[in-house]
C-alpha cells in the first residue's frame, strides 16, 4: 500500500491494536503518541496487561488506556515508547462532510495468515448515511454504509473525508434489510478529549 490520499501510511499513523478481548485498529490522532480505537476492543484490559499496538515493518510497542468515552464506544490510548510517526491523521474541522468517504485499517495477511501478519488496506464509502440515536440523554451521531463484499466489521478504523480528515470511527456491523452495514461513530466526541484528556484515577 503506497501513501495516496494524504494518508500517512509510511509514518505509522495506523497500527493493529490487540488486547485481552482481541483485536482492531487504531490510529494517531492529533498527537503522534495517542492512538484512538473502539472502547469495546480495549475494554475490560487488565491493568496489569499491557495493551499492544502492532505498527508496519513489525513495530511492537505497549500502550495504555487513557481515556474511554462513557457513551460512545471510542477510546484513547497513550503509546509508550517511540511510535515513529510523524504524520498523525488529523480530524475533520466541524462543518459540511464531503458526499464520497473512506476507511482504513489492517486485515490479516492472506500470504502469511500462520505468522500473524498484517497488510492495510482502503475501502471507497460512495453512500452513507447520517443518523442519531440516544443513550442515556446523550445523542450520539452515527455513519452507516455498505460493508464491501459483505466483510465484517473493522473495529476502531478510521472514517476519512475525501481529503483525509478523520471524520468517524467505525464501531460495529448491522444487517438492514438483509444487507451488512457498518456504522462509524462521529470523532466530535473525542475532540475535547485529545488536549486534556482526562487523567486516571489513582488507587
Amino acid at each position: 500500500m503506497n501513501s495516496n490520499e494524504g494518508i500517512p501510511w509510511d509514518e505509522f499513523a495506523l497500527c493493529t491494536v490487540r488486547a485481552a478481548r482481541g483485536k482492531g485498529t487504531g490510529f494517531a490522532l492529533s498527537k503522534p503518541n495517542l492512538i484512538v480505537t473502539a472502547k469495546h476492543v480495549v475494554s475490560g484490559q487488565p491493568p496489569a496487561q499491557p495493551i499492544q499496538l502492532l505498527f508496519g515493518e513489525g513495530l511492537v510497542l505497549p500502550a495504555r488506556v487513557l481515556f474511554e468515552h462513557p457513551r460512545v464506544d471510542v477510546a484513547v490510548l497513550e503509546v509508550a515508547g517511540d511510535t515513529r510517526c510523524r504524520a498523525p491523521f488529523m480530524p475533520s474541522q466541524r462543518g459540511p462532510i464531503s458526499s464520497e468517504l473512506f476507511y482504513v485499517g489492517y486485515q490479516p495477511s492472506m500470504s502469511d495468515r500462520n505468522d500473524g501478519r498484517y497488510v492495510a488496506f482502503v475501502r471507497a464509502v460512495h453512500s452513507y448515511e447520517r443518523t442519531t440515536r440516544q443513550r442515556d440523554g446523550y445523542e450520539e451521531m452515527l455513519f452507516i454504509f455498505p460493508a464491501p463484499r459483505g466483510e465484517p466489521g473493522r473495529s476502531g478504523s478510521p472514517l476519512l473525508a475525501s481529503r483525509g480528515s478523520v471524520v468517524g470511527v467505525v464501531v460495529d456491523g448491522i444487517t438492514l434489510e438483509g444487507r451488512h452495514m457498518l456504522r462509524a461513530t462521529s470523532i466530535l466526541p473525542v475532540l475535547d478529549q485529545l488536549a486534556f484528556p482526562t487523567p486516571p484515577e489513582v488507587a
